[in-house]
């Protein structure tokens, strides 16, 4: 059919269009919860995003990616607002960390400005990314980008250097493991609550059975797949999930190619300096979600009686999200009025710490996440 051949042809470019670029290849054939280490370099455009007082142990607090000589994708909750230093300042972009308790001696480069997508809810987590510019070029391989509106798939690769074990110290070596990027459709069919696993503009990944998943650490960095010849492309940005690797509960992953029109226009305002961008130009910022109408708000809705609800809220009994940055980190206290009992909390928070919600109660327990490791 017409279509079949349009994405045929639309893989073919991206493919060769990656070729020229120069993009997603990996320089060898080496923890995510399940996952195993990985050989020196095998993913070059991998960033570890270190605060400048943690050089010395190597303590990673994000991942990101390279996707031009200058330019490195992440999470934008990685960047939180309350944390008193300006976003270029609380990092450093280190490169060949492939093991931070041996090898600490590695190239890092100061960010000169980090730029989050302006439709980021740091409540709802929609549009979870960020662009950080290096204050020079870099000479890595980056990882290639999708292409436009286009979501991939079936098997993927996640790689970072989270926690593998529940309230453990975090692995020496960057690990990686294999997991399924779900159709939207198995999505919604998962464990994950209605309004998360039908985010705007997120993928969801994992492995049914649970015992593989990103976690703690791990925030920001890749989830990329394997085209022809090799070449990796980054398709999400670890975001937030459901305690970590737990059976059904796929993590949620901020879906790169929804936001590229962020993303190239970043890219074209400060120059690339060599690049790894193929395809075309993202559409505009995701909208925030809202919930179904019921079959009767709809009838009244039609009658114009009802008006759209702009700021809905969700039946909930009780969610347990969080964000995957460093558990190490203090946790992002809510004011106490935030909450309300019987609605969505609407934001997961950071590290290990996450917030209990319960339709009885306005109270919020600060308690360690349930991370699982492999089984």
């Amino acid at each position: 059919t017409a279509m079949r051949w349009s994405y045929l042809v639309l893989l073919a470019l991206h493919y060769f269009s990656a070729i020229a670029a120069q993009c997603g290849v990996p320089a060898g054939l080496t923890k995510i919860v399940g996952g195993q280490s990985v050989p020196n370099l095998k993913y070059p455009w991998f960033v570890a995003l270190v605060s400048p007082t943690s050089l010395s142990t190597m303590s990673v607090s994000c991942g990101g990616s390279l996707i031009t000589s200058r330019h490195v994708l992440t999470a934008a909750h990685c960047f939180p607002r309350d944390q008193g230093d300006s976003p270029e300042q609380m990092y450093r972009a280190v490169f060949e960390l492939v093991d931070r308790c041996n090898n600490p001696d590695v190239p890092n480069f100061a960010l000169s400005r980090v730029d989050i997508n302006p439709g980021y809810n740091s409540q709802t987590l929609v549009g979870d990314v960020a662009v950080a510019t290096l204050e020079q070029s870099v000479p890595y391989t980056p990882v290639c980008l999708p292409p436009r509106n286009f979501m991939k798939i079936g098997e993927a690769v996640i790689i970072g250097f989270g926690s593998t074990l529940v309230k453990s110290p975090y692995p020496c070596s960057m690990q990686e493991a294999r997991v399924n990027i779900f159709s939207k459709g198995q999505c919604a069919r998962s464990g994950l609550a209605p309004e998360y696993s039908t985010l705007p503009g997120t993928i969801c990944a994992g492995i049914r059975r649970g015992g593989v998943d990103s976690c703690d650490g791990d925030s920001g960095g890749p989830i990329q797949t394997i085209g022809p010849g090799g070449i990796y492309t980054i398709q999400g940005l670890v975001s937030f999930g459901e305690g970590c690797a737990r059976r059904n509960l796929p993590g949620v992953y901020t879906q790169v190619s929804a936001y590229r029109d962020f993303i190239d226009g970043i890219i074209s305002s400060s120059g690339a300096g060599g690049g790894s961008v193929v395809g075309g130009t993202g559409p505009p910022s995701v909208p925030t979600p809202q919930r179904p109408l019921t079959p009767l708000e709809v009838f009244l809705q039609g009658l114009g009686f009802l008006k759209p609800n702009k700021n809905p809220s969700y039946p909930s009994s009780s969610y347990h999200l969080y964000t995957r940055g460093d558990q190490y980190k203090n946790p992002l206290y809510p004011q106490q009025n935030q909450f309300s009992s019987g609605r969505n909390p609407g934001y997961p928070y950071g590290n290990q710490y996450y917030s209990r919600w319960d339709q009885s109660s306005t109270n919020r327990n600060n308690v360690y996440s349930h991370a699982l490791s492999q089984t």
